[in-house]
């Protein structure tokens, strides 16, 4: 009998560990920021990013084709599309942060 293939190398887990570090970064921001006591309105503010920032992040990477990129040979100009693509939504995601006040 052979178990179910598990390949942790596949599309799809790499864009749920890229999800999960985003995510994790995240509540470890709110964490630090709030020593460990995170009020009620800004729990609710955390707990709404927990859920946009993954989504957003992916979508970032797959439209700038961060996946596709081989890593082993990485270049100057992968390294500029990376951080492109991660200061594009990091502007985007703030202008709506900023924005959602009024």
């Amino acid at each position: 009998m052979n178990p179910i293939a598990f390949d942790a190398y596949s599309p799809v887990y790499q864009r749920v560990i890229d999800g999960v570090i985003a995510a994790l970064a995240l509540w470890l921001a709110f964490e630090v920021l709030f020593e460990g006591r995170i009020p009620a309105s800004a729990a609710v503010q955390m707990w709404g990013f927990l859920l946009a920032l993954p989504l957003g992040r992916i979508a970032a990477n797959e439209l700038m084709r961060c996946y596709r990129t081989i890593w082993r040979y990485v270049g100057l100009h992968d390294v500029i599309v990376l951080a492109s693509a991660y200061a594009g939504y990091r502007s985007l995601s703030s202008f709506c942060v900023c924005d959602s006040g009024r």
